[in-house]
């Protein structure tokens, strides 16, 4: 929204060696709004997420101007607190953000997604979010969002084919360590607990875990200097 993602135009304009070109099948120069909405790499993407919904697909349009309008876009009345109307409000966020992730992919680790992975993941992740909100008995629901919800679902879940992390069902908020602890004994697998950083991006990064048994006694724990690296 405040236009400083590092795009090419804004590495451009700091300074910084980098890709100058939108790197998803695009020989146009990698600006802002080329990047998530102009380029046919993202047009396409935005076409399969809102098929069968009738929605107006952004086009030649400001970053900020799509945020503002996107509920405009919606071909029917909106209600403001419903489930749906907050998944419709929510799609643009993940599918900007499945656009970047590809194209970080790209210039990173020299791999090319395709349109139906970015648009299957970002579906998978808007849904998750939402999986445990009553969409399926929101009187609002027309029958074009229902079929959307239910393709969108089928989609998300051929993970061998887009290689999505795995998703386990059982997962829940737990309210407190013992709760927690109680869970993970249940389990009755080894755990690792990781993480890594940067300070700064790029900037001196590390990794670490600790490893625990299956009646969750510390079995060890490492950690790694990773020198310059990117939080990712």
């Amino acid at each position: 929204m405040h236009r400083r993602t590092l795009t090419g135009e804004n590495l451009e304009k700091r300074g910084i060696v980098g890709p100058q070109k939108f790197p998803l099948y695009c020989k146009d120069e990698e600006t802002i709004d080329h990047q998530f909405i102009d380029c046919p790499f993202s047009q396409e993407v935005w076409l399969q997420e809102i098929v069968g919904l009738n929605a107006q697909i952004p086009q030649q349009s400001l970053v900020v101007s799509l945020f503002t309008s996107w509920k405009d876009r919606y071909p029917h009345s909106l209600n403001n607190n419903s489930t749906w109307t907050k998944i419709w409000n929510a799609i643009p966020k993940y599918i900007c953000w499945g656009i970047l992730l590809a194209r970080n992919e790209s210039i990173f680790n020299n791999k090319i997604q395709s349109t139906n992975t970015v648009t299957a993941k970002a579906e998978a992740l808007l849904l998750e979010t939402f999986e445990n909100r009553p969409h399926k008995s929101d009187n609002s629901l027309l029958p074009e969002d229902l079929s959307w919800l239910g393709e969108s679902l089928r989609r998300a879940s051929i993970k061998k084919n887009i290689h999505l992390p795995s998703h386990n069902p059982k997962w829940h908020l737990r309210i407190s360590e013992a709760n927690f602890k109680k869970w993970w004994k249940n389990q009755g697998k080894v755990t690792i607990f990781f993480k890594g950083a940067s300070k700064g991006n790029p900037g001196i990064s590390g990794a670490g875990g600790i490893i625990y048994s299956i009646d969750g006694q510390k079995q060890d724990n490492y950690s790694w200097g990773l020198g310059q690296s990117t939080n990712n």
